[in-house]
């Protein structure tokens, strides 16, 4: 029987978080269209690289569409302190593509429990990498970090002008 280093639901560094399998739908394109306005006429018809193409952010949150169990414990009031995508390789209609989460950086700043993930997205007809996002997620202070008062303090200086 193994001994277990972690538990669980553990978040360290190195955790392989699963991912999931997106299909590039012609559905999926103009649903982003929609909620971003975001129509340019390559996700229409001809580009330079030959034929219509997908938005580059078009699965920006790809993290978000699996498992969470990458993500802070306290759910509630967890910030994205920085965001990044690189795209590799245009997305074209009936592409398949595979991400996988992992868990690259986990550190304290200010008192703030910080998580960072890459989910790179891969064409799986291939395996090359198309997209690669990096997510670095915070908590707010632990309630031991700070009384009832200086909570209310910090939150009134942060809104007052």
């Amino acid at each position: 029987m193994a001994t277990e280093i972690f538990e669980p639901k553990e978040v360290y560094v190195g955790r392989d978080c699963g991912g999931a399998d997106f299909e590039v739908t012609r559905e999926l394109i103009d649903n982003y269209i929609t909620s971003t306005g975001d129509d340019h006429p390559w996700y229409h018809g001809d580009s330079p690289l030959g034929g219509a193409l997908a938005p580059a952010l078009l699965l920006h949150s790809a993290a978000f569409r699996t498992s969470r169990d990458w993500y802070l414990p306290n759910l509630y009031g967890n910030l994205h302190a920085r965001q990044e995508w690189q795209g590799f390789a245009p997305l074209r209609v009936g592409d398949k593509l595979r991400s996988r989460i992992v868990v690259v950086d986990r550190y304290v700043k200010r008192d703030r429990d910080y998580v960072v993930i890459e989910c790179p997205l891969g064409l799986a007809s291939t395996a090359a990498t198309a997209s690669r996002s990096t997510d670095r997620a915070k908590n707010p202070a632990p309630a031991s970090f700070m009384s009832a008062s200086a909570a209310v303090k910090r939150s009134t200086r942060r809104c007052a002008r």
